[in-house]
């Protein structure tokens, strides 16, 4: 019992029916915090490939060498927050 978030996925579903309420809340808590862990890579994947399309769009190329919005060494807001980024680009 000590090693519990070790086992596989379904070694913790047959202890929870041999120990039924004991186990259920960390059952109950490994599926919430893997669908938790899904979600936020694919959230955190939506973002990074809309950002590259934005700053593709808005310099040429998805780098931020050589983009011609650049003025200092610190880039401007939109070219570094993707929903800043798609409402200037869709805005014009």
């Amino acid at each position: 019992m000590d090693n519990i978030l070790f086992l596989p996925f379904f070694d913790i579903l047959i202890l929870c029916v041999h120990h039924r309420y004991s186990c259920l809340l960390t059952f109950v808590l490994l599926v919430y915090l893997s669908v938790s862990y899904i979600l936020l890579s694919l959230a955190g994947f939506i973002t990074s490939v809309l950002l590259f399309r934005c700053r593709f769009r808005l310099c040429g190329d998805a780098s931020l060498l050589n983009c011609p919005f650049l003025d200092s060494d610190k880039p401007p807001h939109h070219l570094l927050d993707p929903l800043a980024c798609l409402f200037v680009v869709y805005r014009k």
